[in-house]
């Protein structure tokens, strides 16, 4: 059975001092999001912050669209079958129509999201490229 703190960190003990053992250099979780910002937020906080933040608000936007159009397709869904019980089918067609629609909006916000996403990661990669290698 695996040990519970396997994946933890180990506090150097007096034991390992006496043993000659190096103390542990892992990085602690509470110190990472804090070391990461240090390194990568230069880019949502120098030169390059506008386009920065606009390609993030534009990923948040689109995924909140998706989320949307995907609660449309489950309201349609309940729409349609209930059509389809009560045989109606003036509205089945124009549920069917309405599927249409939400399909080439789901393609579509798809698309642009992960356009959007690309280009942000394509663009920090850059800029922490360039500065790391100025290190």
């Amino acid at each position: 059975m695996p040990d519970a703190n396997e994946g933890a960190a180990a506090k150097p003990t007096a034991n390992d001092a006496a043993a000659g053992l190096p103390a542990d250099k892992r990085p602690r979780a509470a110190g990472l999001l804090r070391q990461y910002w240090n390194l990568a937020g230069g880019y949502w906080s120098g030169p390059t912050r506008r386009q920065a933040w606009l390609l993030t608000v534009a990923t948040i936007a689109l995924v909140m669209a998706n989320i949307a159009v995907q609660y449309g397709v489950n309201r349609w869904n309940r729409f349609f079958f209930n059509a389809l019980e009560q045989h109606q089918s003036n509205i089945v067609l124009s549920a069917i129509g309405l599927f249409a629609v939400l399909a080439v909006a789901s393609s579509a916000i798809s698309v642009f999201q992960l356009i959007a996403r690309m280009k942000l990661q394509v663009y920090w990669r850059r800029w922490l490229s360039e500065r790391l290698a100025v290190r």
